[in-house]
C-alpha cells in the first residue's frame, strides 16, 4: 500500500519532469525575448515639418531610416507642422527632428545639432516684377508684400518687425507662387530647389522669376538633449553614407537635384 509520503513524491517528481519537458520545447526567443534582435534594438521617433508628398520628406525619411539602422537603432517618423514639432522636440515627446536650419539651436531649447548636414540649400526670393535682391535687408528695405512659408524661423526672423500688412504666411511653396502669379503678393522667399523646380514646370511664361539668393544654409537633424550621445556616431553614418554614394542615390530617387 503507497503511504501519502509516498505519493507525494511520486507527484513531485512527475511535475519536475513535465516542467523540464515544457521548457525545453519553448521556441528560443519565448524563453529570452533579449536574443531577439529586433526585440533589442532601441527605437526613436522623430518629426518632420512638410506634409507628404513632398521631396524633401521623401528624403530625409530614406536617409535617417538608414543612418539609425546602421547604428542598430530603428527610426520612426511622423508629421507635425513646424511650431508643434518644435515644442514637441524641445520638451523631450519625441526624440528629434529630420531637418533644420543650422542655427535652429538658437531658436529652440533642449536640442543638439547632428553637425553632419544632410543638404545644402539656398533661400531665393521670387519676385513678378524685374527687380534684384540680394539680401534679407534689400527685402526689408523695399516697399513690396512678402510671402513666406509658415514655419520657417530663419523668415520669421529675419522679417520681424515689418508692418503686417507687408507680410503673409502661406503653408506650402506652391500658395506662394499662386498669390505673386495673381499680383497679390510682390515676393515669396522659399528654398532655391523648390521655387525653381516650381517655376520650371507651373510658371514658366508667367514673367516671375528668382529675383536673388538671399542666404544660403545648411539642414541638419536635431536630437532631444537627452540623445546627445548619439549625434556624433549619427554625423559619422551621415557621413558613411554620402562616401558610400547611398546620400547622393537617395536624393536621386526622391527627385532632388544635387
Amino acid at each position: 500500500m503507497t503511504t501519502p509520503a509516498a505519493s507525494r513524491k511520486r507527484l513531485f517528481t512527475i511535475m519536475v519532469i513535465l516542467i523540464v519537458t515544457v521548457c525545453h520545447c519553448l521556441p528560443a526567443n519565448a524563453k529570452d525575448d533579449t536574443s531577439n534582435p529586433e526585440k533589442a534594438r532601441q527605437r526613436l521617433t522623430m518629426v518632420y515639418t512638410r506634409p507628404e508628398p513632398n521631396l524633401m520628406v521623401c528624403f530625409t525619411k530614406k536617409l535617417f531610416t538608414e543612418a539609425f539602422s546602421r547604428l542598430g537603432i530603428t527610426l520612426e517618423t511622423h508629421f507635425a507642422p513646424a511650431a508643434r514639432a518644435s515644442s514637441l522636440v524641445s520638451t523631450g515627446q519625441v526624440d528629434g527632428d529630420l531637418s533644420r536650419i543650422h542655427k535652429y539651436d538658437q531658436l529652440v531649447d533642449n536640442v543638439v545639432r547632428v553637425e553632419f548636414p544632410n543638404r545644402t540649400t539656398r533661400f531665393a526670393a521670387y519676385a513678378n516684377s524685374p527687380i534684384t535682391l540680394k539680401s534679407w535687408q534689400d527685402i526689408r528695405e523695399s516697399d513690396k508684400r512678402i510671402v513666406f512659408m509658415r514655419g520657417v524661423a530663419v523668415a520669421h526672423k529675419a522679417l520681424d518687425g515689418l508692418p503686417p500688412e507687408r507680410l503673409h504666411v502661406v503653408p506650402a511653396a506652391n500658395d506662394g507662387f499662386k498669390l505673386l502669379n495673381a499680383r497679390r503678393a510682390d515676393i515669396f522667399i522659399g528654398l532655391d530647389w523648390l521655387g525653381d523646380k516650381i517655376i520650371r514646370e507651373q510658371y514658366a511664361d508667367s514673367g516671375i522669376h528668382k529675383a536673388g539668393v538671399i542666404e544660403t544654409i545648411t539642414l541638419h537633424a536635431f536630437l532631444h538633449k537627452k540623445h546627445e550621445h548619439l549625434a556624433p556616431k549619427l554625423a559619422d553614418s551621415l557621413r558613411a553614407l554620402k562616401n558610400d554614394g547611398t546620400l547622393a542615390a537617395f536624393a536621386a530617387e526622391c527627385g532632388l537635384e544635387q
